[in-house]
């Protein structure tokens, strides 16, 4: 019996508002595979891992990860880091994880606890 993929999504659709971003996306990437995602700007690369990571709800189709999940709405166990040019400049590095951190769906009490945590393993023995 082949194990599920680590990933595979089928007829996936999504929209920001009236735009279609994305239409009919298949994909399927098995465990231990590495996978590239390459396209120009503007070819829904970006909107795919968001509907991956559950922060874009999907029109149309289902997301399945090896845990077996495939409801859209659900948390998924995997997290988008965004590039450096969107963090917010004006905002301290906390403030920036507590930002992202409740974008996440994370409580204000959650995403700091996360942020102590994260500090405290990072901290180093020399500090």
């Amino acid at each position: 019996m082949r194990s599920p993929a680590a990933l595979e999504v089928q007829g996936l659709s999504a929209r920001y508002v009236s735009r279609e971003v994305l239409r009919g996306v298949n994909l399927c990437i098995e465990r231990g595979e590495i996978f590239g995602l390459l396209g120009p700007n503007g070819a829904g690369k970006t909107s795919l891992f968001r509907a991956i990571c559950g922060r874009l709800a999907p029109t149309a189709g289902s997301i399945a990860l090896a845990a077996g999940r495939e409801d859209r709405r659900a948390p998924r166990p995997i997290r988008l880091a965004p590039q450096e040019i969107a963090l917010y400049p004006d905002l301290a590095i906390r403030e920036n994880l507590e930002v992202f951190g409740r974008l996440s769906g994370l409580t204000r009490k959650e995403a700091r606890l996360a942020i102590e945590e994260a500090c405290e393993a990072t901290h180093s023995p020399d500090g």
